[in-house]
């Protein structure tokens, strides 16, 4: 029962760029050797600094099966450190599983309660601060399911340390009791499907419902009572529906994104017509300020590429869903082809040569180059 309760699978296989490195690290924190995968982009140069962006997983998954949701792909477009740890193991009712000690509870216990997670994982922030050019101010945390109670916690506890979270199908823990800070405020957004039947959406026994989570924080960040509703274009035949609801001003803005007819999974485009790890990050970096066709204005790198290396198609997803060009040359500067995307596009190499390729976006506002190499 544990060990699939919370647990997010993941049905995309991803290859991992060769141009970034991915690390796996460790760090002693109250006297246990702690694990977490660090992803450094293939932009950082340690010139000017960059956001980090913890990714926590959920109860019986591990940190390198949630890497692949692919979250590295957006850190490479948009220039940030992205980190997944490791929760600990616990044992109950004769199963072993893993969990972060986030108050929520589960069949009348709560796991790891005696295990200190916020402090091993503002160890790793404080670690990444001595060995990284971060950016202070934009230090973002997002969890799945038991990893979304966690960043609650978190908002909860170190609000100092963090600009804001997202937490997918987790809210906060029945035995966590959030006292947060008078004068510090933490961006929240909630995504939550409203036919989970793991987290309940309403009735949910191990912490918060999801309106109640989202009221929460809006009441705590003084936000607008009145949301600003905006619904998804819903083209995709997969039986869901999303809605955006946007608490602006106050303190720190609120959002909660609710999937009609939505469980308890992680959404992805082009399967469905929203893409979690986009909406995330638009919500961390930007909170949904500005519409998608205005935030292309004030970043030009909001292109996601995959995989890479690659020996066939190249897919393209555009965060900003802005019309954009994109041209394909090769290692002397011909141009291959070219596309314009307003949300996605593919190029198809399968008839090329191996060796370096580039791509070229161009917008209104830059251009931006990026390497690609075909095996």
């Amino acid at each position: 029962m544990f060990k699939h309760g919370f647990i997010l699978t993941i049905a995309i296989f991803m290859l991992s760029s060769a141009f970034a490195q991915l690390e796996t690290r460790s760090i002693n924190w109250d006297n246990t050797d702690r694990e977490y995968l660090e992803y450094l982009p293939t932009s950082y140069s340690g010139e000017s600094p960059v956001p980090v962006v913890f990714g926590l997983h959920g109860l019986g998954d591990n940190m390198n099966n949630f890497y692949n949701i692919g979250m590295n792909y957006i850190a490479d477009t948009a220039g940030f450190i992205l980190i997944i740890p490791q929760a600990e193991t616990f044992s109950a009712y004769g199963q072993t599983s893993t969990s972060w000690n986030s108050g929520a509870s589960l069949y009348g216990i709560t796991p790891n309660s005696d295990v200190d997670d916020t402090g091993f994982l503002m160890a790793v922030l404080d670690s990444l601060g001595t060995h990284y050019n971060i950016d202070t101010e934009s230090v973002y945390f997002f969890g799945f399911s038991m990893g979304g109670y966690m960043c609650n916690r978190l908002a909860a506890e170190v609000p100092e340390r963090i600009n804001a979270i997202a937490s997918v199908s987790g809210t906060m823990g029945v035995n966590f009791t959030p006292e947060p800070s008078e004068t510090d405020f933490v961006a929240c957004l909630h995504i939550h499907g409203n036919v989970d039947a793991t987290v309940e959406y309403t009735g949910n026994g191990s912490g918060m419902d999801a309106e109640e989570l989202v009221e929460f924080w809006r009441s705590h960040n003084e936000s607008d009572e009145t949301a600003i509703f905006y619904e998804y274009t819903d083209n995709q035949s997969d039986g869901l529906s999303f809605e955006r609801y946007v608490y602006p001003n106050g303190e720190a803005q609120v959002a909660h994104i609710k999937v009609i007819g939505g469980e308890h999974s992680w959404y992805y485009h082009p399967v469905n017509d929203i893409d979690y790890g986009k909406e995330i990050w638009k919500f961390l970096r930007y909170r949904f300020s500005e519409e998608p066709s205005s935030i292309a204005e004030t970043n030009s790198n909001l292109i996601s590429f995959y995989p890479n290396p690659i020996k066939d198609k190249l897919y393209i997803d555009n965060l900003s869903e802005a019309q954009t060009e994109i041209s394909l040359f090769n290692a002397l500067g011909v141009k291959i082809d070219k596309i314009s995307i307003n949300k996605s596009g593919t190029f198809d190499l399968c008839n090329l040569a191996a060796g370096m390729y580039y791509l070229r976006v161009s917008k209104h506002n830059g251009i931006k180059t990026y390497p690609v190499l075909k095996q």
